[in-house]
């Protein structure tokens, strides 16, 4: 029998051996897990050398980026949406109003009516932090800025 102790170590040459702490947290790695807009890019231009959509990819890829910020789950989420659920709606019935800017935005509204862990995970945090609550209230309803404050801890825990 492997144990998972040894297992881990056998995944990484033996120079770089790293086991997680005993206390559950694992080690840090800074690897940026964001797309940017030029790798939505392509994403997109892969997807369009299999498919022939007649994407005009760097504006579509821009749109994605300015709803996602480069999430991955939610660039996925978006592309998804626009190859698997506006190509049976008959209001964006041809590939090249689906792979567009308005095509990018039907997706958005979309997803944003479904429901995912996601948002349901977000929501349940906002529920229990009444300050964060407040927070993002103010910000986006009431179109206040809030000053960067690494010691405030509202902010710190939205950063999380």
């Amino acid at each position: 029998m492997i144990t998972t102790r040894y297992f881990k170590s056998k995944i990484r040459p033996d120079s770089d051996l790293q086991y997680n702490s005993p206390w559950n947290i694992a080690a840090d790695f800074d690897v940026c897990m964001h797309f940017s807009s030029e790798q939505i890019e392509t994403m997109l231009a892969e997807y369009e050398s299999d498919h022939q959509t007649g994407i005009v990819i760097p504006p579509v890829a821009d749109e994605i980026y300015q709803y996602t910020a480069g999430y991955p789950y939610l660039v996925s989420a978006i592309c998804k949406i626009m190859d698997e659920t506006l190509s049976l709606q008959s209001a964006l019935a041809d590939s090249e109003s689906i792979w567009s800017i308005s095509g990018v935005r039907e997706a958005v509204k979309i997803l944003l009516k479904t429901r995912t862990t996601l948002f349901d995970s977000l929501i349940k945090h906002i529920s229990e932090y009444t300050d964060m609550k407040q927070m993002l209230y103010t910000m986006l309803l009431h179109g206040e800025q809030i000053a960067y404050n690494e010691d405030n801890h509202t902010i710190e825990l939205e950063r999380v």
